[in-house]
């Protein structure tokens, strides 16, 4: 039976009688720097301001565009109030 290309699952920690993850001591030999998790290299500063432009730039795109639908709103409310308020006038003069 083949696991389907799956990554094999990592073991559960063991639960104590509260069902919360017991705290694993580390090994004896283990020190901070040994368990420290590996650095990641920082991005080159052109390419991160590039990133930042463009989320920036879909952010105020995105604002841009809730700002028309905004006002289309209060536009299209405007209309039926006018077309509301043009019914109400016909009505009495009928």
């Amino acid at each position: 039976m083949s696991t389907g290309g799956k990554p094999p699952r990592k073991p559960l920690k063991p639960l104590d009688e509260n069902n919360e993850p017991q705290k694993v001591d580390p090994p004896a030999g283990a020190t901070d720097e040994n368990s420290s998790p590996k650095k990641r290299r920082k991005k080159a500063p052109e390419r991160q301001d590039r990133e930042v432009l463009k989320r920036r730039s879909q952010r105020l795109k995105s604002d841009r565009l809730a700002k028309m639908e905004i006002e289309q709103s209060m536009l299209d409310i405007e209309t039926e109030e006018a077309r509301s308020s043009d019914e109400d006038m016909a009505e009495p003069e009928a």
